[in-house]
């Protein structure tokens, strides 16, 4: 398969992830678990939790991979995930390295730390909902570049 096809597969993949994370984070939101603890949580707040978790870490993951993608198109060599925020920077998909690190931070605390019974939920779940949008933007910033350079329209 061609570069140009995966990068049209990955775009596709975002726009359907893309919407399965908004409706988990708007669920959320909803039911108040957006900064409640663990300890607390009935059933049904720790089933939209971990959807939620799910959806932000494979968006965040499908993500990286459109954005190397558009590298290894650009000729630019992926070595890790400093190399990847440095080209995201560079190609302005993200404002700063930084940008991108907080999600993929968000995204490791997700699937290694996680505490269900600890004050971590609390703070976890504020940096899922407040760094979905960085993951919005980078995407939106990467799908125009893709329009616009390589002429790929979803």
């Amino acid at each position: 398969m061609s570069n140009m096809r995966i990068i049209q597969k990955k775009i596709e993949t975002c726009i359907r992830l893309r919407e399965y994370l908004i409706f988990s984070r708007e669920k959320a939101i909803k039911l108040g678990i957006i900064g409640k603890n663990g300890k607390g949580m009935s059933l049904e707040e720790g089933d939209v939790l971990a959807a939620f978790r799910m959806r932000f870490s494979e968006y965040q993951e499908q993500l990286g991979k459109l954005l190397a993608s558009i590298a290894r198109e650009e000729d630019v060599e992926i070595k890790g995930g400093s190399s990847l925020a440095a080209f995201a920077e560079k190609f302005g998909f993200v404002q700063s390295e930084e940008e991108w690190k907080r999600a993929r931070d968000v995204r490791n605390n997700i699937n290694h730390d996680y505490e269900f019974q600890d004050e971590f939920v609390a703070e976890l779940t504020v940096a899922m909902s407040n760094e979905t949008d960085t993951l919005l933007k980078i995407f939106n910033n990467a799908l125009l570049f893709c329009e616009e350079t390589y002429g790929i329209k979803p």
